[in-house]
């Protein structure tokens, strides 16, 4: 219990709570941020001046960089492009405006010529400049093209040929199928082109003739087939050709060995019949010998181990029946086959500037309108206008 004489607890005065730092702490905490201060200026100049100078060394300044962006800007956005030597390229926008950019070398500048005619220097502190460029094949489709040779070929080596004799009343039916491209036929190549259309000019086969009383002469119908594979013919003829006996080298009788030898291959002209079959499609070649004439053909026999066209033999009455045989059988036409135009283009362009005392500094841009496009038949070629649409 507090008495009377008890004395009061120290407190403060009103004065001194109110009153902020001292002097002494003033000038302390101002030395201290100086300091500091002091210590992030040095730091950041420090940083500034490498920097500088390893743009330096590098070629950057602050004229050309933003240069070298805009050209850059203008090739990525370019529908095509075209190189004149090295020191110029030629941008095209979608409606064929050409923007130029050229190294002058007679008065030291990089200079762009605008679409509307305007020409000035965009950077005038270099000593060079160049423009190299990447390629790219861009495919196109061609007009049709003519081409006449053996589009079809069925032979197999063998060291077990023998004579068929096809005897009076009876026919033999080879099977063949139209080619679709220029891989599938003799000597097109393997480019890719397609068969328009297949012309029938002439047909190889090795056949001999037998003469007989009757009509001297030999038979060769086209038909479709059933199937891929199958010498049986389909429906009605599409056309047929007479061929005179006396035109087919006689058949000649190996007495010692009581057979028939084997044919040589023969030409037979089929262009008079003015086909034009259907590339992928299937056809048989049907023939037969007039009167009581007979037919001796070369025929290997059928190994599993081969592929191979189906034979089949009609005989005096009865359906074809398909045989254990090969007969080689050649076809050949003037055909209209596709055609493909490669036309280079330029991908990527990339170009050097030498600054004055400085090294050289490269940018690179590739043409979005061909870059992007992984396909060879998509992308735009030197001379294509862009359509946009609403």
């Amino acid at each position: 219990m507090m008495t009377h004489n008890d004395p009061l607890p120290s407190r403060p005065s009103s004065r001194r709570a109110a009153a902020g730092f001292t002097l002494a702490e003033v000038l302390l905490a101002s030395i201290l941020g100086a300091m500091l201060l002091t210590a992030l200026t040095f730091s950041t100049m420090g940083f500034a001046d490498v920097l500088t100078d390893l743009e330096a060394k590098a070629g950057v300044t602050k004229e050309l960089d933003p240069v070298l962006r805009s050209v850059t800007r203008d090739i990525r956005e370019a529908h095509w492009a075209e190189i004149v030597g090295s020191s110029r390229i030629k941008l095209a926008d979608h409606t064929g405006a050409l923007t130029e950019y050229y190294w002058d070398d007679q008065d030291k500048l990089l200079r762009v010529l605008r679409p509307n005619g305007d020409d000035g220097p965009v950077f005038d502190a270099a000593e060079a400049a160049t423009f190299t460029v990447q390629w790219l094949d861009r495919h196109r489709e061609g007009s049709p093209v003519n081409w006449d040779g053996t589009w079809y070929a069925a032979s197999l080596p063998s060291s077990f040929d023998m004579a068929v004799e096809i005897p009076s009343g009876a026919e033999l039916a080879m099977g063949f199928i139209a080619p679709v491209d220029d891989s599938q036929a003799i000597g097109a190549g393997s480019s890719g082109e397609r068969f328009l259309d297949v012309g029938l000019g002439v047909m190889r086969m090795p056949v001999a003739w037998v003469p007989g009383s009757g009509a001297h002469n030999m038979t060769v119908t086209i038909y479709e087939s059933w199937a891929p594979g199958s010498a049986k013919p389909l429906d009605t003829s599409l056309g047929s050709v007479t061929v005179a006996g006396s035109d087919l080298p006689a058949a000649v009788w190996d007495a010692s060995e009581s057979e028939w030898l084997e044919p040589d291959m023969v030409s037979i002209g089929l262009s008079t019949l003015s086909l034009t079959l259907e590339p992928g499609a299937s056809y048989t070649a049907v023939v037969s010998a007039g009167g009581d004439a007979q037919l001796v053909v070369t025929a290997h026999p059928f190994m599993k181990t081969y592929a191979h066209d189906d034979v089949a033999i009609k005989p005096l009455s009865g359906a074809f029946v398909d045989q254990p045989l090969i007969v080689p059988l050649e076809m050949s036409g003037n055909s209209q086959m596709s055609s493909t135009s490669v036309i280079p283009v330029i991908e990527l362009i990339s170009i050097s500037v030498t600054p004055l005392n400085r090294a050289s500094q490269t940018r690179s841009a590739a043409l979005l309108s061909q870059a992007v496009s992984s396909d060879p038949w998509l992308g735009v070629v030197p001379g294509e206008i862009l359509v946009s649409t609403p």
